[in-house]
């Protein structure tokens, strides 16, 4: 083992590297890996070696996160409450329905593109407060 530099970047010896970009964007497991497509984790179709794939963010062996398995409940729970509580649907401006795009920004932590909701709460508050809540996510 020795020390070595890498576009640029000096690794001393006893680093290691661990391409998980590359994991998660392995268009073997995942086809068209760079497109958002929620459905390729639901169905009978699903590859079984998907759901592992997903794990892998959260790091391996001694360094693995000890906060994954409340991260992984947390997510459960406020979308639960979420979709409990609120009917989202797409927001309507002059009459017209906006579509999503689904664009995702660029970058490491990719995020999709800010959009409008009309949240309309479940409950009948009052005839003042029924409306729409307007969000902007």
């Amino acid at each position: 083992m020795e020390d070595d530099v890498y576009n640029s970047y000096f690794l001393f010896f006893f680093f290691w590297v661990f391409p998980f970009r590359a994991i998660l964007h392995d268009d073997r497991l995942f086809p068209d890996p760079f497109t958002f497509k929620p459905e390729r984790f639901i169905g009978p179709d699903v590859d079984p070696r998907v759901p592992a794939a997903v794990d892998y963010a959260f790091g391996f062996g001694r360094r693995v996160c000890p906060g994954r398995w409340m991260a992984h409940s947390f997510v459960w729970i406020v979308v639960a409450s979420v979709l409990s509580s609120f009917r989202i649907e797409k927001p309507v401006r002059d009459g017209r329905v906006i579509e999503p795009t689904g664009a995702m920004s660029p970058g490491i932590l990719a995020c999709v593109v800010i959009l409008a909701v009309d949240l309309r709460s479940k409950r009948t508050l009052s005839l003042q407060d029924s409306g729409k809540i307007r969000v902007l996510c």
